[in-house]
């Protein structure tokens, strides 16, 4: 890797995976807390598909993409 001057980043789960359990534990915390809370973009009507489904491959998307198309 670097002789192709490839960039890597991240960790191997399986060298965490004993962990799992504190990792729900805190999450669950935080989620309660407020501290963390999900990102969607939600478009209603079915027309709005092809726009979210391009949202997928641009940068405009961060977190979920929901269509909804019955109320």
């Amino acid at each position: 890797m670097v002789g192709k001057e490839v960039k890597m980043e991240g960790f191997m789960i399986k060298s965490y995976l004993h962990r799992f359990g504190d990792f729900v534990k805190d999450m669950e915390g935080y989620l309660q807390e407020g501290k963390i809370k999900p990102k969607s973009k939600i478009n209603i009507g079915i027309e709005s598909f092809l726009e979210s489904l391009n949202s997928l491959f641009s940068s405009s998307n961060i977190g979920k993409v929901i269509v909804q198309v019955k109320t």
